[in-house]
């Protein structure tokens, strides 16, 4: 049979990480060899793990990284995501000060730069850094560590972690050069503003900072490198204009890698989906081997442009590794996945995720593991179009039961893991109650009345996917 097995744990800027196993039944035919999984040690045979990418491409992945208040994650009152031009963002030196802290992006935080042919480029070590050759700051040079709290963005982000980040030509045999992805509109965080800007850049005194978008509509538009100014501000407004303008782009050593290249390379078969606007997600590549460089191209080129349907796209990849367009039970009312369009995934052996086979020949091993990891920045947001019978599958068994008017979110830092499911581990004063009104969750409205963000993965989880065999 098939079981998708899902576990959550957190990482990085809101990120959630979704795993799980798949145990798939052979077809009926003679098992071989190369079916096993386990072997006595002196036989080498792998068989290597699936992997599904379930990667955020909603519009708020256009958003800052690194905006006032997002190092207080329990504080939400705080937030600032810098679209008020009259109160830019300044807390650069909030979460600490370098070399203690430093921020993380395409630039080193270790290390000064220059301007020069439209891109940054390093010039020498910082004092603190610890690196040989390390100096102070020279009059027209620009601190790293600054401009990745100016510059990144959410999607910058994710793909430095994935794939290395985004590259373009003209660096030569021995550099590339990243580049920032520009937003489609003002409202994802334009203005900025740091004081004795001398010590960061080269410009002195309090100057406010503008980081460009497309001047669109916040649906995905626009393109381009991002690129920010240096304005003359010596309070609020915008000041007299603009100094000068910079593109993000910083020259960088080859290769250029994530830990898609780096430590996943060969070892699992992987594939990637990105969100639908709306209903669902699609299978941008399929789970088959040799993708990798399909993937990587796809994380750097693809822009935001989607809301954010968790619950849907997890029943998608659901019948996806089922290979089916709809579920025997789980199809009413109409419409509701988990193929929500024709052009989602496809349904045949060469597309199946747990079909081994090479030179048209199907293969399905006994004991192939899969695994789904979700990467995203928020709350599910135009979700809720699931079939009737599995919106509310999750109640009882997952704290993570995000049905309702809006998603859960913890506002303060839970010291158990489910206390709807561990009673043994909750402080006797704190009575079980329902997840969206759990204490320690805040609930987040968004377009669409129901969220169902939990209800795919223990579905998944206790449901075989295709008869045994």
């Amino acid at each position: 049979m098939k079981r998708i097995i899902l576990h959550a744990t957190t990482l990085f800027f809101a990120v959630l990480v979704l795993s799980g196993t798949i145990l798939h039944s052979p077809r009926s035919f003679a098992a071989g060899m190369t079916d096993y999984c386990q072997v006595p040690p002196y036989v080498v045979q792998n068989i290597a793990p699936n992997v599904m990418l379930m990667m955020d491409s909603s519009g708020s992945m256009f958003n800052f990284s690194y905006y006032d208040g997002f190092n207080t994650p329990e504080n939400l009152g705080d937030d600032d995501l810098c679209t008020n031009s009259s109160s830019p963002c300044t807390g650069f030196t909030d979460p600490g000060t370098y070399p203690g802290y430093k921020y993380y992006g395409y630039f080193d935080s270790d290390y000064w730069y220059t301007y020069t042919s439209n891109r940054f480029v390093p010039s020498a070590p910082k004092t603190g850094s610890g690196i040989v050759g390390q100096r102070d700051k020279q009059s027209t040079e620009w601190d790293g560590h600054f401009l990745n709290w100016l510059t990144m963005r959410r999607v910058d982000i994710l793909r430095k972690v994935m794939t290395g980040g985004r590259t373009t030509t003209g660096e030569g045999s021995s550099f590339n050069r990243l580049i920032g992805e520009k937003a489609d509109c003002d409202n994802r965080g334009k203005f900025k503003r740091i004081g004795n800007a001398q010590n960061y850049t080269p410009y002195s005194g309090t100057r406010k900072l503008y980081v460009l978008s497309a001047g669109g509509s916040c649906n995905g538009s626009g393109s381009g490198t991002s690129s920010f100014q240096v304005r003359n501000d010596n309070s609020g407004g915008d000041g007299s204009g603009a100094e000068a303008t910079f593109n993000v782009a910083v020259r960088v050593p080859v290769p250029v890698e994530g830990v898609l290249q780096s430590v996943v390379g060969a070892r699992a078969r992987l594939g990637l989906t990105f969100y639908n606007t709306n209903d669902g997600g699609y299978v941008q590549v399929p789970v088959v081997g040799g993708s990798l460089s399909s993937i990587v191209n796809q994380i750097n080129l693809t822009r935001p442009n989607a809301n954010t349907p968790l619950g849907e796209t997890l029943w998608t990849i659901s019948g996806y590794f089922a290979q089916q367009g709809s579920i025997s039970g789980y199809d009413s009312p109409s419409g509701t996945g988990p193929r929500y369009h024709s052009g989602d995934y496809q349904i045949n052996n060469t597309n199946d995720p747990l079909n081994y086979g090479t030179g048209g020949t199907a293969r399905w091993p006994v004991c192939s593991k899969s695994f789904v990891l979700l990467i995203t920045d928020g709350e599910p947001c135009s979700d809720g179009d699931l079939p009737a019978n599995l919106v509310n599958y999750a109640s009882g068994k997952s704290a993570f039961d995000c049905s309702g008017g809006g998603a859960p979110r913890w506002t303060t830092p839970p010291r158990w893991r489910d206390p709807a499911l561990s009673p043994s581990r909750r402080p006797p004063s704190l009575p079980a109650a329902p997840a969206a009104t759990r204490p320690g969750w805040r609930t987040q409205p968004c377009s669409r009345t129901r969220t169902t963000c939990g209800t795919a993965p223990p579905w998944a989880q206790t449901t075989s996917l295709t008869p045994k065999i």
